[in-house]
């Protein structure tokens, strides 16, 4: 009997780590994403800066 009921307790468990994890992934993931697009705007802007530079010098 014991183990009948320890066995739901323990699975419930698992499910709510597993959930909670996922969503920890998540939101890591989302700020990779962010730092990413950040990096990736900077990196368009510092470009079209130094092509602007290049043409005005030329």
């Amino acid at each position: 009997m014991k183990s009948q009921n320890n066995t739901p307790k323990d699975s419930i468990y698992e499910n709510v780590t597993k959930n909670n994890l996922e969503k920890d992934t998540s939101i890591f993931q989302r700020i990779i994403r962010g730092i990413m697009a950040e990096h990736a705007i900077s990196a368009a802007k510092r470009t079209s800066m130094i092509n602007n530079f290049v043409k005005r010098k030329s």
